[in-house]
């Protein structure tokens, strides 16, 4: 969260924990980091912060990788600063952004990466999108219901596949 919501100091002390986190070619906290860049890099407007706040982010991961972690995951994170990276990560990532392809298209692909590095890349972007989420819901809410401070408080609203991310152009499945 302090990636998200944060400044770029705490984000930065987070960065610190997170590379090099976990075991095997390419650990679960640079999976994660991987999944985040990814997003933000390829959906800038799906990020909360400004673009110079998503470059400092790269400088600050792209800064401490190669001494953090393995060489496989730092040329994965310098690949997801450029917005590029493995296309089974790619499908996923524009899927949550767009909606296109559907879950059911891209996320048994996304299991096959690694041996778990497609479901921890997975909570990268799940945790960009997350906070742009929560307000594409609270937006929603309002116009249904002006006083409304809670979308949980709305289950005539149909379930996860519909609280009106679509017209925010954000297709992340409900929570609640």
């Amino acid at each position: 969260n302090a990636i998200k919501n944060g400044t770029l100091e705490a984000a930065a002390l987070s960065i610190h924990h997170l590379l090099g986190f976990g075991l095997g070619l390419t650990p679960s906290g640079d999976d994660l980091l991987n999944g985040l860049l990814l997003m933000y890099n390829r959906w800038p407007a799906l990020c909360l912060h400004d673009r110079n706040w998503v470059q400092e982010l790269n400088r600050l991961v792209l800064a401490e990788c190669r001494q953090r972690t393995t060489a496989l995951s730092a040329s994965l994170l310098e690949l997801a600063a450029l917005g590029s990276g493995d296309e089974r990560l790619l499908a996923a990532v524009d899927g949550l952004a767009s909606g296109q392809p559907g879950i059911k298209a891209w996320l048994p692909e996304l299991q096959t990466y690694g041996s778990s590095s497609g479901v921890d890349a997975l909570l990268g972007p799940v945790q960009a999108c997350s906070k742009r989420a929560e307000e594409a819901h609270d937006r929603a809410d309002r116009e249904i219901d002006p006083a409304c401070d809670d979308h949980h408080r709305h289950p005539e609203r149909g379930g996860p596949d519909d609280c009106g991310l679509a017209r925010d152009g954000l297709h992340v499945p409900c929570a609640g």
